[in-house]
C-alpha cells in the first residue's frame, strides 16, 4: 500500500467535506471562519505529503508524518460535525451575538464563539484546539437548544476557558497537594484498610501504590476544583438565572461522575458563594436535588471521598479567583434595577427598549417564568406562555444586537 498516497486521499476527502460545509450559509460568523482556518490547516498537510512523496524520504519519516495526519483527522472530523450542527435551526441564533460579545469581554477580545445543538444532554465545550486556539465551541443538548432560558449554562463553559487562560490549576496545585497529604494522614487507619501493604506514612512520598493513591486523590480534587470554578463563573456572570438553568437541566441530579463533585456538593458550593455574588437563592432550591450520602466500600470510593474533602477546601480560594478575575475585566454582578425594568416590559408582552445586557434579560426571563400570575388574564397568550416568553427573550436579544450596533460596539 502507498502510505503517502492513501494519506493524501484521506486529506482530500476531508477537504471535500470542508468545502461542502462552506457552501452553506452560517448564521454564526465564527463557524465559517473556523472552517476556513481548518481548510488552510489541512491544505498545509496536503502540501507536506506531496513534498514528502516528491523527495522520497525515509520510511520512518513517512510513517511519522502520516501518523500525525491521521491523528489530526481523528481530532478534527468531530469538529466538522460540530460546525455542521451549528447550522441547525434549533439553535437560538438570536442570542448568539450578545453571547459572543459577553465571551469576548470575559475571555478575551480575540475569542471566537460557535454554539451547536448536540446529541448529549450535558452541555460541553471545546477550546484551545491546535490551530483554533481562539475558538470556544459550546454544545447544548439538542432537545433544549431552542430554550433561551438555558443560555446561562454557557457561563460554566466560559469558565473552562478562563481556568486554562489563567492557569488556575497551577495556582491551587500546592494547596491541593498539601491538603491531599494531610487528609490521607488524618484518615491513616482507613487508608491502611484499603492499602494494607503500606506500613509507613513516608511511603506517601515514595514510588509505589501509596504515592499512586495520593496522586489519584490530587487528580480528582483538581478536576472537581475546575468544575466548581466553572460553576462559580456561571454564578457570577448570570446570577440567579444560572441557579435556575442549573436546576432545570440537572435536578434532581444525575449519577455521580468522580471528576465532578456530587450534585449535593455543587449545590452547596453555589449557595455558599451566592451572597458574595449578590445572588439571592430561590426558596426551596436545595430541596430540588437528591443529596447522595457518601458511600465507602472500595479503594476507589475511599479515594473519591478524600478528594471530595480536598476539593471542598478549595471553594473559598476559587471564589476569590473568580471575583478578582471578573473585577479585573470590569464585569459587574447583575444589576437589580435593570432586571426589574426588563421584567415590567415582559409583563406587557413587549421587549424592553433598553435591555442593558444579556444576563439581566435572562434573569428577568426566569422571574417571569416563575410568576404564576403572568399573563393569567390574557386568554390568547396564557396557554402558550412558555413559548411566548421564549420568543420574547429571543426578540429582546435582537434588541440587544441593534442596541450594540447603534452604540458602535465592534465586539
Amino acid at each position: 500500500m502507498d502510505l503517502l498516497g492513501t494519506t493524501q486521499r484521506k486529506i482530500e476527502a476531508f477537504l471535500g467535506r470542508v468545502r461542502a460545509l462552506k457552501a452553506g450559509d452560517f448564521a454564526q460568523q465564527d463557524a465559517a471562519t473556523a472552517l476556513a482556518d481548518i481548510e488552510g490547516m489541512f491544505g498545509g498537510f496536503r502540501e507536506q505529503v506531496i513534498d514528502l512523496a516528491a523527495n522520497q524520504v525515509s520510511p520512518e519519516v513517512t510513517m511519522n508524518h502520516c501518523r500525525q495526519v491521521l491523528e489530526q483527522l481523528f481530532a478534527y472530523l468531530p469538529i466538522l460535525g460540530f460546525l455542521h450542527r451549528s447550522k441547525s435551526a434549533s439553535n437560538p441564533f438570536e442570542v448568539y451575538r450578545p453571547l459572543r460579545r459577553l465571551a469576548q469581554r470575559v475571555i478575551g477580545l480575540d475569542t471566537h464563539l460557535v454554539m451547536s445543538s448536540e446529541w448529549n444532554f450535558s452541555p460541553h465545550t471545546l477550546f484551545r484546539m491546535p490551530g483554533l486556539e481562539s475558538y470556544v465551541l459550546i454544545g447544548l443538548p439538542a432537545s433544549e437548544a431552542h430554550n433561551a432560558l438555558l443560555t446561562p449554562l454557557a457561563g460554566h463553559e466560559f469558565g473552562h476557558s478562563i481556568w486554562a487562560l489563567e492557569d488556575i490549576k497551577a495556582q491551587i496545585l500546592s494547596s491541593v497537594s498539601r491538603e491531599s497529604y494531610d487528609r490521607v494522614r488524618g484518615r491513616w487507619e482507613q487508608f491502611q484498610e484499603y492499602y494494607p501493604r503500606v506500613t509507613d506514612e513516608k511511603q506517601l512520598l515514595e514510588e509505589g501504590e501509596a504515592l499512586h493513591a495520593l496522586s489519584r486523590i490530587q487528580q480528582l480534587a483538581l478536576r472537581q476544583s475546575e468544575e466548581i470554578f466553572c460553576d462559580l463563573v456561571g454564578l457570577y456572570l448570570f446570577g440567579e438565572a444560572y441557579l435556575h438553568a442549573f436546576a432545570y437541566l440537572l435536578a434532581p441530579g444525575p449519577g455521580r461522575h468522580p471528576e465532578y463533585p456530587s450534585i449535593g456538593s455543587r449545590v452547596s458550593y453555589l449557595l455558599q458563594c451566592a451572597p458574595r455574588c449578590n445572588v439571592t437563592v430561590p426558596d426551596g432550591y436545595t430541596g430540588l436535588f437528591i443529596i447522595d450520602e457518601e458511600s465507602i466500600g472500595s479503594q476507589a470510593t475511599f479515594l473519591l471521598s478524600v478528594a471530595d474533602e480536598v476539593a471542598r477546601e478549595q471553594v473559598d480560594s476559587l471564589q476569590e479567583h473568580v471575583s478578582q478575575y471578573m473585577q479585573g475585566r470590569q464585569i459587574a454582578t447583575i444589576g437589580e434595577d435593570n432586571v426589574g425594568a426588563i421584567l415590567r416590559s415582559f409583563e406587557l408582552v413587549v421587549p424592553p427598549r433598553n435591555p442593558h445586557g444579556l444576563p439581566e434579560v435572562l434573569n428577568a426571563g426566569w422571574r417571569a417564568r416563575h410568576n404564576p400570575t403572568l399573563w393569567a388574564s390574557q386568554y390568547q397568550i396564557n396557554p402558550r406562555r412558555e413559548q411566548v416568553l421564549n420568543e420574547l427573550l429571543l426578540k429582546t436579544a435582537e434588541v440587544l444586537e441593534v442596541q450594540a450596533q447603534t452604540d458602535g460596539e465592534v465586539l
